[in-house]
């Protein structure tokens, strides 16, 4: 995905996007997501602040593993 420099505090590359029903698009990245709030052009402030774990807060996951995060040893 390309990225703009308008998207303040919205990392480049990201994975993924996608505009919610909230009217809020949510930028993914690396097992992460930022709330990007479209009026303000800028990333929402929270408590917890952005990122946060996508495991956790975006499919409300007890305890996570992504494999984007933590990628699988091999077993010997």
């Amino acid at each position: 995905m390309k990225y703009s420099s308008n998207w303040d505090g919205i990392p480049n590359n990201v994975d993924s996007a996608v505009q919610y029903s909230d009217g809020r698009s949510y930028f993914f990245k690396r097992g992460q997501y930022y709330k990007f709030d479209d009026e303000t052009i800028s990333v929402e402030e929270g408590d917890p602040g952005y990122p946060r774990d996508a495991g956790l807060w975006w499919f409300g996951c007890s305890e996570t593993k992504s494999p984007l995060l933590f990628p699988p040893t091999s077993e010997k």
